[in-house]
């Protein structure tokens, strides 16, 4: 029988303490009474960020409250909204807003009137940074010019110059001086890179490094094109595990069990929380068609961990568990045994998940280095097929799963974030669909010491490393039930962790255990590397473009 919870909105477990006029600090406070809207708003205040400026604001939140709380969430709106209703702001005499909702450590909300159809471009400048340009996403037909403008160095003296323009004609420009105050942690500033061979121009966006350094409480960081922080999101108990755009706004989550609504301004607009039964783990995606997001979670409670599917419906804030492996892989499951100094089993080690075009869910599996296939997610689960090699599951009762390895290469080892191709899989004849992922090529099964690793030629273990690992891609055929590689190119070794993104024209591969990540051109050719350089992994990192959310056009 399939569990059920329900949203909670507006109530934390923890206080989150914002000590002093900016809202970056990192401490726990008490509790304070949170549902009396009154007290908020006698306690939470608009004051100047900097002694002797006036033209730079922060909110001064006194009595130290969690800022995902929703409750404190609209008093700041309120406030915000009544100050541009009372004053007569314009780009050349703006109201700005360090951080107010508490939500990137490197942004600065912008509000001013002027005639409507225009465009806000920024500029951010800092002496040891350099220069971040933007065009501001506006919303159209309104006079009101709001944004929140990232990109600002934390711990910095940065200039900010705003310009606003229709065409070729400036209607108005300014310039600030801002000190931002310090990130929510300590993380790399600035990212060392060298470029490669390729000539290939490095696509626009923002490059979004989830996990850096540890799993929890590591927050989620934006690095520009040179390697600088651009965004810092702050997160509570467990790292996020990739961005989600819905609604205009965006998801992720900041908890164990806790996931955020947030809106183009920082503003958290809604909060989805479930039983502590569960916790989260490795990815969550969007199901547009049920308007749901499907979630990688363990029992806190059982005796496996990293084997369950939740479900969280956006319209009701109701989570139920979907899918649950032993159900559907009951002798996979018996016949795991458990590593030494291991608390619980972890026999099928699911990292990541996707939808096909057919509503089928693939789960990525690390632990038996094979890609399952589940159908009927929502009435009848069920194992529909396995991709792996076919001494994987040989002489269980799962070899008449397996699709046939059409070809002379290596199939996937240790394999992180596969993806679904869904346009370009569209196109393809029916029952065909694109697969590629982050192929660790790393052979190694702590629940598994039986299975015989002959087949995998070239790849790493505990006693050896590989030379590389792999971008892999997949044309999957389903009617023929074959699976055929179909590109593939080399990339730092990483045992664990990691991640693979078709970004535009090019790649942006992250080498996670190693915690360096580079962008490729369509050959697979390195266009730039980035390297931490602090002997800290990053569990992930992905491009975003931002487009119509921080950027406009």
């Amino acid at each position: 029988m399939k569990k059920e919870w329900k949203k909670v909105v507006g109530r934390t477990v923890g206080i989150l303490c914002i000590s002093g006029v900016i809202t970056a600090g990192l401490v726990y406070a008490k509790d304070t009474n949170l549902k009396d809207r009154i007290w908020l708003n006698q306690h939470v205040s608009i004051e100047n960020a900097q002694s002797g400026v006036d033209d730079v604001k922060a909110i001064n939140n006194a009595k130290a409250v969690s800022f995902w709380n929703l409750d404190y969430q609209n008093t700041v709106t309120n406030k915000i909204e009544n100050m541009v209703k009372d004053g007569n702001y314009t780009v050349e005499n703006p109201l700005l807003i360090v951080n107010p909702y508490g939500t990137n450590t490197c942004s600065v909300n912008v509000y001013f009137e002027a005639e409507e159809g225009a465009k806000l471009k920024y500029r951010v400048s800092t002496k040891e940074y350099g220069v971040f340009e933007e065009t501001a996403y506006t919303k159209e037909g309104s006079t009101l010019y709001e944004a929140q403008l990232v990109g600002f160095m934390p711990g910095e003296e940065n200039t900010v110059t705003l310009t606003l323009s229709k065409g070729d004609t400036v209607l108005g420009q300014s310039e600030h001086s801002i000190t931002m105050p310090e990130a929510a942690s300590k993380v790399t500033k600035k990212v060392d890179y060298t470029d490669g061979e390729s000539t290939q121009p490095l696509s626009n966006g923002l490059y979004v490094a989830f996990g850096h350094s540890k799993s929890f409480d590591a927050n989620i960081y934006m690095y520009d094109n040179n390697g600088v922080l651009r965004g810092e999101l702050p997160v509570r108990e467990y790292r996020s595990d990739r961005l989600l755009f819905i609604d205009d706004c965006i998801f992720y989550s900041y908890g164990f069990n806790k996931i955020a609504k947030v809106n183009r301004m920082g503003q958290i607009v809604d909060t989805y929380k479930f039983s502590s039964d569960y916790e989260l783990h490795h990815d969550f995606i969007y199901d547009e068609k049920n308007d749901r997001i499907l979630m990688l979670a363990s029992s806190t409670i059982g005796e496996t961990v990293e084997d369950l599917i939740l479900s969280l419906d956006l319209k009701t804030g109701k989570t139920i568990e979907l899918v649950d492996m032993k159900d559907l892989m009951p002798e996979a499951y018996e016949n795991a045994v458990q590593p030494d100094a291991k608390e619980k089993l972890d026999w099928i080690h699911i990292n990541s998940l996707q939808l096909t075009n057919t509503g089928d869910l693939l789960l990525s599996s690390r632990e038996t280095s094979t890609i399952v296939c589940v159908t009927d997610i929502d009435s009848e689960p069920k194992v529909s097929y396995l991709l792996c090699d076919p001494s994987m599951w040989e002489g269980t009762a799962y070899e008449e799963y397996m699709f046939t390895k059409v070809g002379d290469f290596t199939a996937q080892a240790g394999q992180h974030t596969i993806t679904v191709m869904h346009e370009e899989s569209e196109v393809l004849p029916e029952g065909q669909y694109y697969l590629y992922m982050f192929n660790n090529n790393f052979t190694y099964s702590g629940t598994r010491p039986q299975i015989k690793w002959d087949n995998y030629k070239g790849a790493g273990n505990y006693k050896a490393q590989a030379d590389h690992s792999k971008y892999y891609r997949y044309l999957v055929d389903t009617k023929e039930k074959t699976f055929t590689l179909i590109k593939e190119f080399d990339v730092p070794y990483s045992p664990y962790v990691s991640s693979a993104e078709n970004y535009g024209d090019n790649f942006v591969i992250a080498s996670g255990s190693v915690s360096n990540y580079g962008e490729y051109d369509q050959e697979g050719t390195l266009i730039r590397h980035f390297e931490f350089n602090d002997e800290k992994y990053v569990y992930r990192v992905y491009k975003y473009e931002f487009e119509n959310f921080y950027f406009g056009e």
